[in-house]
């Protein structure tokens, strides 16, 4: 073994032993321990976030903005049912951060277009 490694692993780092900084994981904004208001990016952020990753929205085109007291998503939904869960999940995310915003849901659901004619590939 070279001396280079002093861990013993061959340079792979336990997850278990991983640690996120001398100081340990940094303090997220809204968390009980923060004194600051949240910034609007970072509630913009998680919001976006959990409408593309939650199953019940799952959608990745959406806009996400601070107004006023409200967060507004806006864009296309492919389904009733996932545009029915976008203020629910974007509600969650607002409320765990204690940001004291609210929702408004400003999406729609495109209708479907039936395709029309032959296709021709050249």
């Amino acid at each position: 073994m070279s001396g280079a490694d002093s861990t013993g692993d061959g340079g792979r780092t336990d997850p278990a032993r991983r640690s996120d900084g001398p100081s340990g994981p940094p303090e997220l904004p809204g968390s009980a321990e923060a004194d600051e208001p949240i910034p609007d990016a970072y509630v913009v952020q998680r919001v976006g976030e959990a409408l593309a990753s939650d199953e019940r929205v799952g959608e990745l085109g959406l806009s996400v903005a601070r107004e006023g007291d409200e967060v507004v998503v806006r864009g296309a939904v492919s389904t009733p049912a996932r545009k029915a869960g976008v203020v629910p999940v974007a509600g969650e995310v607002v409320d765990a951060l204690h940001a004291g915003l609210g929702v408004r849901d400003e999406t729609d659901v495109p209708p479907a277009v039936a395709p029309g004619g032959e296709e021709v590939l050249r």
